[in-house]
């Protein structure tokens, strides 16, 4: 269950990773300019994978360089800008030997469904950009 109340966030899952990434880099002032040198000024992400529901809709706000993170119990009504759905397993065993191989295995057989690609990409820069 994901309890959110205004002063603490008490998450799971994939909404407790995202939210502590983006929240820490958010504390050190860094998001509003992440998100202003990769000209974004609002992007939606739906993560929804099955072994960890709730899903999350990740919405960064460029303007304001905050985010909000919502939980997901079904993705059919949400709109999203990129979303990843399906299971964790096959990506983590992609992980574990021949990256391309894998990868383009579990798309083809349609295990993980990947929507916006370049969206997709453009949070992972604002993620990878907020560990550095």
């Amino acid at each position: 269950m994901i309890i959110m109340s205004e002063d603490k966030k008490d998450l799971e899952g994939v909404c407790a990773l995202a939210y502590t990434a983006l929240w820490q880099t958010r504390e050190l002032g860094f998001l509003k300019q992440i998100l202003t040198s990769l000209n974004i000024k609002q992007l939606k992400i739906l993560f929804y994978l099955e072994e960890y529901l709730p899903g999350a809709l990740i919405t960064l706000d460029g303007e304001a360089g905050d985010f909000k993170i919502e939980p997901v119990n079904s993705p059919d009504d949400v709109e999203y800008d990129g979303a990843i759905i399906g299971k964790i397993a096959p990506l983590i065993k992609a992980l574990e030997g021949n990256v391309v191989i894998k990868g383009l295995w579990i798309l083809l057989s349609r295990k993980v469904k990947l929507k916006g690609k370049r969206n997709l990409l453009k949070f992972g820069r604002v993620i990878l950009r907020g560990a550095v």
